[in-house]
C-alpha cells in the first residue's frame, strides 16, 4: 500500500483571478493616439471585438489589433457595434459616427453634448446619453434625433444608458452642477422618460437592464445597487473604489469594473473580487458569454479572459505530498469546482479542452504557492460532452475527464 503523507498550510484566504494582459494593443496603440486611454470596449464573440482610445478606433481580429482612425479631431467616447461589419461611435460636441465596412460617416446634432453611452433599444433603435439632460434616439428613418420625453428638473451629466427592451430602459448619472445634491434614476417605461429621485450622495456611473424588473446600478466609493420589485436598493458591495461599469450575461453572471485595478464578479448571490493584475483604472467591460470577456483601462490596459476570470479561493486546508485534482460535481450542469491540490510552489497551467483537442477554457496560467485551491468552472456556452482538464505543473502533468450532462 502507498504511504500518503499529507501536511497542512495555514494560510490567509485569497482570492485569484485570471485575467491577462493583450500586450498587442499597446504595441498597436502606443505610437499613434495622444491621450493612453481605452475609453470603451464590446465583444462581439471570442474573436472579434471592438474598442476605442481617445481618437481612434480599434478592432480585435485573427488574434491581433488594428487602427481604424477616423481621421479628423474627433473625441471618441462611447461604442455600440452591430456586428464585426457596423456600428456607432458616439463623441464629444454631439457628433455621432457610423462605421460600415471600413467607412466612416458623421452625423452632427444639437444640442450640443458629449455622448458618453449608446444602447440599444431593440433591434433597429438605439438610445444615447450624454450631458446637460440630453438623450438622443435612432431609428432608421429618422436617423438621430433629441429625445424630447427627456426631463430634469437640474441640469444632468448623463453616464449610462441601459434597456431591457424598447419599452423598459434605465439612464443614470450625476448632477452637471456640483452644488447640485439630488441624485436620480431616469426611467423609461412605454414611450417616456421619468424622474426617481434616489437617496444616493456619489456619482451613478454605470446602468444594466437584464429585464424589465431586474437592472443594477454601480458608481462611487464602491456603491452597487439592485431593482427589485420596483425598488432599487443597496446591494453589498466588497469594494470602497469607485465602480466605472457594470455588464451581465443574464440574472446569474455579472461583472463591474473601477478604480485601481478593481474586477467584481456576480455569483448570482453576492459580488466576489477577481484578481485584475494592475492597479489602473478600468473603466469598460464586455462579455460575450460567461467565459469570454474583455476589460479596457488607462495606459492602454486591455485585459482578457476566457474563463470568466475564474475565481479561485486558496485557504487553509490539508494538502497531499502529490499534486492532485478532483472536479466536484463530475457529471455536472453547467458549473462545476475544480479542486487543485498543490504540494510545491511553481508554474501551473489548468486548462480545459473539447475531445477535438481544444482548448475551451483556460482556468489558470501562473504560478501558485503550495496549498489548496478551488476554481469555480461555468459550462454555459458549451455543449453537452465530455471535456479534459489539463494540469501541467512543471514537468508533471495530470488529466481528467469531465462530463458536462445538461
Amino acid at each position: 500500500m502507498k504511504l500518503i503523507v499529507a501536511f497542512t498550510f495555514f494560510l490567509s484566504q485569497l482570492i485569484i483571478g485570471a485575467w491577462n494582459i493583450d500586450n498587442t494593443f499597446i504595441n498597436v496603440a502606443k505610437h499613434t493616439d495622444e491621450l493612453m486611454l481605452v475609453r470603451a470596449i464590446q465583444i462581439i464573440d471570442p474573436a472579434n471585438a471592438w474598442a476605442i482610445t481617445h481618437n481612434n478606433l480599434y478592432r480585435y481580429q485573427d488574434s491581433t489589433w488594428s487602427e481604424k482612425s477616423p481621421g479628423g479631431p474627433f473625441s471618441l467616447m462611447s461604442i455600440n457595434f452591430k456586428d464585426t461589419r457596423e456600428g456607432w461611435i458616439g463623441c464629444a460636441g454631439s457628433i455621432f459616427l457610423k462605421f460600415t465596412d471600413n467607412t466612416f460617416t458623421q452625423a452632427n446634432l444639437q444640442p450640443y453634448s458629449n455622448i458618453r453611452a449608446i444602447t440599444n433599444q431593440d433591434s433597429n433603435s438605439l438610445e444615447a446619453a450624454g450631458e446637460m439632460s440630453v438623450i438622443f434616439h435612432y431609428n432608421p428613418v429618422n436617423n438621430w434625433v433629441v429625445d424630447t420625453t427627456v426631463y430634469s428638473p437640474h441640469p444632468y451629466a448623463f453616464n449610462d444608458i441601459s434597456f431591457s427592451d424598447k419599452n423598459h430602459g434605465w439612464a443614470v448619472g450625476s448632477p452637471a452642477i456640483p452644488e447640485d445634491t439630488l441624485f436620480y434614476v431616469f426611467t423609461y417605461n412605454y414611450g417616456a422618460w421619468q424622474i426617481v429621485a434616489i437617496n444616493q450622495k456619489v456619482p451613478l456611473l454605470s446602468v444594466y437592464a437584464i429585464d424589465s424588473a431586474t437592472a443594477w446600478i454601480v458608481g462611487g466609493s464602491g456603491t452597487i445597487l439592485k431593482l427589485e420589485g420596483g425598488s432599487w436598493h443597496p446591494f453589498a458591495s466588497p469594494t470602497n473604489h469607485h465602480l466605472n461599469k457594470v455588464f451581465f450575461v443574464d440574472k446569474m453572471h455579472g461583472w463591474a469594473v473601477g478604480d485601481s485595478g478593481t474586477i467584481l464578479y456576480f455569483n448570482g448571490q453576492t459580488w466576489q473580487v477577481q484578481n485584475s493584475g494592475t492597479t489602473l483604472n478600468l473603466y469598460s467591460v464586455s462579455f460575450s458569454d460567461t467565459m469570454h470577456g474583455w476589460v479596457s483601462g488607462d495606459a492602454f490596459t486591455v485585459l482578457k479572459t476566457n474563463n470568466g476570470g475564474a475565481i479561485a479561493t486558496e485557504k487553509s486546508g490539508t494538502a497531499r505530498k502529490e499534486l492532485n485534482l478532483n472536479i466536484k460535481p463530475n457529471p455536472f450542469n453547467p458549473t462545476a469546482q475544480i479542486v487543485l491540490e498543490n504540494p510545491s510552489s511553481g508554474k501551473i497551467k489548468l486548462a480545459v479542452y473539447n475531445i477535438q483537442g481544444q482548448m475551451v477554457s483556460q482556468i489558470i496560467d501562473r504560478t501558485l504557492k503550495s496549498g489548496i485551491y478551488t476554481f469555480n468552472f461555468d459550462g454555459h456556452g458549451l455543449p453537452s460532452g465530455t471535456y479534459i482538464l489539463s494540469l501541467k505543473a512543471g514537468n508533471k502533468m495530470l488529466t481528467k475527464k469531465m462530463v458536462l450532462l445538461r
